[in-house]
């Protein structure tokens, strides 16, 4: 299965969170899941961290090149396609960053590994 981590699921994935449903575990430790992380999440974490609106262990660098190493998580980049589609969006459901990871999505064919509910809100497949 072939699915886009939000970039709550990676922060909850990476410190075993107990709200991470049991079947979203079990496609996160499946070998056969090929996981993928939007390089527009990684922007999130570091412009997060750095605002002081999200604690690490360490910093934000150090906290993605391991997590995407340790889980073989693969980075979709930002592309013009991708920014056009998340200009058509809905602006009031989610964020800029909701909407581009939603755009990616949407332009590659991906399902969405999420809890937050704004996912719903665009024709998106959704996992969770």
């Amino acid at each position: 299965m072939r699915v886009l981590l939000d970039t709550q699921t990676l922060l909850w994935a990476s410190t075993s969170d107990r709200r991470l449903p049991f079947r979203v575990q079990r496609i996160l430790d499946d070998e056969g899941s090929e996981l993928l992380l939007s390089v527009v999440s990684c922007w999130e974490i570091t412009e997060k961290a750095e605002a002081g609106k999200l604690t690490l262990e360490t910093t934000a660098a150090s906290y993605l090149t391991q997590e995407l190493r340790r889980n073989a998580i693969k980075l979709i980049p930002l592309e013009l396609q991708h920014v056009l589609r998340a200009s058509g969006l809905d602006r009031s459901a989610g964020d800029s960053f909701d909407r581009l990871i939603a755009a990616q999505a949407i332009e590659e064919g991906l399902t969405v590994m999420t809890a937050d509910p704004v996912f719903k809100r665009y024709p998106v497949s959704v996992l969770w």
